[in-house]
Formats: structure tokens, C-alpha cells, sequence
């Protein structure tokens, strides 16, 4: 149950909180005294999650399921785990009395002193000689159509001083941002799913994540994932977001507060030039930060690997280049030279929300996404040129839950004759690489998965996969 909540009160688990007299570990899972309580597996429930489903935990104790209609049966103790029947029936897909939407919880009671550990819930037609898949199949089967997979969604962390012994491990309770303190996805779920899926990866880095963290995950990843693969990276997520207009992100603040600390220090090369403009100086950390990250990253992966293997990406608002673009790259230029011996490449944020294309968002066409395309590499082909970099320009687009992603998948292969470098993602989101030498560049299918939906085959599974961005 890596997608579940924290465990939570026995009574209601949906509606209240575990007890404040109850303790549990770095995990997640209840410590000594051990008393009955309650977990919400998943809430809504959704067409299809209906059948028959294998429960399977440690810990001497009896199980149950809420709301009514879901039923617990045959429970016996197997090898040392306690097994049993979880049926769903249709009728549990409609919302019951007292519920805002169709809900699962289980609750734990005549505990008898062992914690209950190592939950998990299955579909039966998922187990082949009783053993279910890390992945969803049916995810997996959508996934494998692309090159690229960018895991911010499970790379979120606002740990301070994070370090790559504070990364999230792969025995806890959740690996979901469901009611608990998000942590991210363990890091070796992405080596599993990159390896099973042979796509290249692209991760983002914490943004208080420390040097150490930096340097175990390159290890990690050098070590377990083939050498055919390659590595975007990139700072956090969406760094330029700052302000007091209720559009800032935590980590963009984060990134401010760090400058303005280190300027406030001294000798620091982000106001060399006697700068005091904020806005300036956060974005030059951002873009140094985004350098020494992929530094690290050469020096575990061998110095060959530089914008071949390990590709370090600055990303930016694509509607405002001049303050999240321009400034970053010049600092890299005064500072180090080269730009293009610093980092790999630029790759603009944007999309239908921001009024670049005013069609409704289930009308948007590969046609559309291509012409936007065209246009924005145009406006900013200088830029690139001028530094030597290459460029991916993402668009994004949450089509809903209706069949028009699928025709657009469609609608962007037949374009690849004219555009090969055109390709696509969950949910509906396009990419589009070229490189300053004007060659012709590869295609790189980029999709985003979703924090943890399809971990272990379980009942997690959703029809639609947020949208990704390349």
C-alpha cells in the first residue's frame, strides 16, 4: 500500500487523525503500545478498482474494511503473514451515506503485541505464482511509448540540509503525498522503473538537498542503471517562481533566502559586479547551483560523460525569459567561461494556462502544440546560439479525463518525418529538441509520472496520468 495515507484513527480513519498518545517510527508504522487503528488505502475509488483483491501484512492481528460493502475474509496466518480475501464489490463504487466519494479504509483490531508492517493489497489477476509486479502492468504498458522520464513529482523534498542518508527509503509505509509528511519516492524505484522501462531519466534535485545527497544519488544511479543511459538533471522545480503575488513557490523562495544569506556573508561571486537586484542575484544562484549539481555528477560518472551522459538542464519560464533566462546564463558566462561547458542545456515552462494558446484545453491539437512549438524555438533560437546550448521547449497541456491525448499522440507521430525531434507526454504534453549545431536531432519522448500511482501493482492504479513536461 506504497500510495496509502498515514495511518490514522480506528474509529474513522478518513476523518480523524491517529491519537496523539499513539507513536510511530522514521517509517511510518505504529510503535509499542501497540491498539487497534484505522487507514484510508485509497479515496475516491474509481471504475474498475471492483473484485477481488489478495491483503497481505505481518503482525498478529485482525483486519477489516470500510465502509461495509467491502469485506475481509478467510484470514489465516501463511509463512509467518497473516493473508487474506479483499472483496470490492461494484456497489462499493458509489458514493455511501456519510462519505463525500467512494472510499476504502482498512482497520487493524486484537492487536497482540507485534506491529503490523509491510502492507499490501493486490489485485489476484495481477499475482503470478503469488507475486505481484513492482509496476502496474497497465502503467508500464503506457510509459514504455516514451524516451524520457522526468521524476519530479517523486524528487519533492523540503528537508533541510538534506543530506543522502534523509532520503526516502524504500521501507515505509507510503511513498505517496497522501495526508502524510512528503518525503519524495524512494530513489531506487527509479532505477527500477527506468531499467524495466530502458528509458533515460531525468531527476530533480531537492532544493536543500546538500553536496552528500548530490553525490549518493549520481552513485546510485551510475552504478545501477546501464551505461546506455543518460541523465538529465535538473535544480528543483520551477526556481523563478518568487514574489508576493500568491504565485511563488516554497522552493523558489528557498532559493532567494539562500542568495540573499550568502550575499549577506560576503565574498560571494553572485554580486561581483556590485548587483543588488534579488531577482537577479536568485536566478545567477540557480544557475550556479544547477552547475556545481552537474559537476558532481561528472566527477561520479567519469569526465567524459559531460553533456554526453549527464546532461544538467536550466530551466525557465517560457513567457519570461528576460528574468528567468538571460540573467543565469551570463552569470555562467562571466563566471566560468563557457556556458555550454557548464550545463547541457535551456528548457522553457509553458502552457494553455498562460494564454499563449486560448482554445479550450480538450480542443488543443498536435497541430496547435507544433505551430507554438515552431514559434517559440524562433523567439528564443538566439539565445541558445549565442551560448551554445541545446534546447528543449516544453508545453503543457491537462486534457481531463476524455480520449483526446491519445488522437494527439497520434496526430505528433505522424509529424515526425518534418520534426523528429517532436514527441510527447501523459496528459498530453509535447517537447521539441533542437541543438546549436543544427544537426538532427534524436526524438525524446518525455513523459512525468505521477507521485507513486502504480508502485507494486496496487489497487493505486489511475486512468490518467498527470501531465509531463520535458
Amino acid at each position: 500500500m506504497k500510495q496509502s495515507r498515514a495511518f490514522s484513527a480506528f474509529d474513522d480513519p478518513a476523518e480523524i487523525k491517529l491519537p496523539s498518545d499513539y507513536h510511530v517510527d522514521a517509517n511510518g508504522y505504529l510503535l509499542a503500545p501497540f491498539k487497534p487503528f484505522g487507514v484510508v488505502v485509497k479515496s475516491p475509488l474509481r471504475i474498475g478498482d471492483d473484485g477481488e483483491y489478495q491483503l497481505k501484512f505481518r503482525g498478529k492481528v485482525r483486519a477489516e474494511a470500510l465502509p461495509n460493502a467491502i469485506t475481509v475474509h478467510n484470514q489465516q496466518l501463511v509463512n509467518g503473514w497473516q493473508v487474506a480475501d479483499l472483496t470490492i464489490p461494484a456497489a462499493a463504487l458509489q458514493t455511501q451515506p456519510g462519505r463525500k466519494e467512494p472510499i476504502l479504509m482498512l482497520r487493524f483490531t486484537d492487536l497482540q503485541g507485534e506491529a503490523v508492517r509491510d502492507i499490501s493489497l493486490i489485485k489476484k489477476s495481477l499475482l503470478v505464482n503469488g507475486v505481484a509486479p513492482t509496476f502496474h502492468p497497465v502503467w508500464i504498458n503506457h510509459l514504455k511509448r516514451f524516451k524520457v522520464i522526468r521524476f519530479m513529482p517523486w524528487m519533492t523534498s523540503d528537508l533541510p540540509d538534506m543530506t543522502w542518508a534523509d532520503r526516502p527509503k524504500k521501507g515505509r509505509l507510503s511513498q505517496a503525498d497522501n495526508y502524510t509528511s512528503f518525503r519524495g519516492v524512494a530513489p531506487e524505484y527509479i532505477v527500477e522503473l527506468a531499467k524495466e522501462l530502458k528509458c533515460d531519466v531525468w531527476v530533480n534535485i531537492p532544493p536543500l538537498a546538500t553536496n552528500d545527497y548530490v553525490q549518493g544519488l549520481a552513485n546510485l544511479l551510475k552504478n545501477s542503471l546501464p551505461n546506455t543511459v543518460k541523465v538529465y538533471i535538473e535544480y528543483s522545480n520551477e526556481i523563478w517562481s518568487t514574489g508576493p503575488h500568491g504565485d511563488s513557490t516554497w522552493q523558489g523562495n528557498a532559493n532567494v533566502r539562500l542568495a540573499a544569506e550568502e550575499i549577506r556573508r560576503g565574498n560571494s561571486n553572485l554580486n561581483a559586479d556590485g548587483s543588488t537586484d534579488m531577482a537577479v542575484l536568485a536566478m545567477r544562484r540557480y544557475a550556479r547551483r544547477t552547475k556545481e549539481i552537474g559537476d558532481i555528477f561528472v566527477l561520479v560518472f567519469g569526465a567524459a560523460s559531460r553533456n554526453a551522459r549527464v546532461r544538467p538542464v536550466y530551466c525557465y519560464q517560457g513567457v519570461n525569459p528576460d528574468y528567468s533566462l538571460t540573467p543565469g546564463l551570463k552569470f555562467l558566462e562571466a563566471q566560468y567561461g563557457s556556458v555550454a561547458s557548464a550545463i547541457w542545456g535551456i528548457s522553457p515552462k509553458t502552457g494553455v494556462d498562460e494564454g499563449v494558446i486560448t482554445k479550450p484545453k480538450a480542443e488543443v491539437t498536435a497541430a496547435n502544440l507544433l505551430q507554438y512549438m515552431r514559434e517559440g524555438l524562433g523567439g528564443r533560437q538566439s539565445v541558445s546560439d549565442q551560448f551554445r546550448l541545446h534546447q528543449i521547449v516544453q508545453h503543457q497541456v491537462s486534457v481531463g479525463k476524455t480520449s483526446a491525448p491519445r488522437q494527439q499522440y497520434r496526430g505528433l507521430d505522424k509529424q515526425r518525418a518534418d520534426h523528429p525531434a517532436c514527441s510527447h507526454s501523459p496528459g498530453g504534453g509535447q517537447s521539441y529538441q533542437r541543438c546549436n549545431q543544427r544537426k538532427p536531432a534524436q526524438r525524446h519522448e518525455c513523459a512525468e509520472v505521477e507521485v507513486f500511482r502504480a508502485l507494486h501493482g496496487e489497487l493505486s492504479l489511475r486512468r490518467q496520468i498527470n501531465p509531463g513536461r520535458c
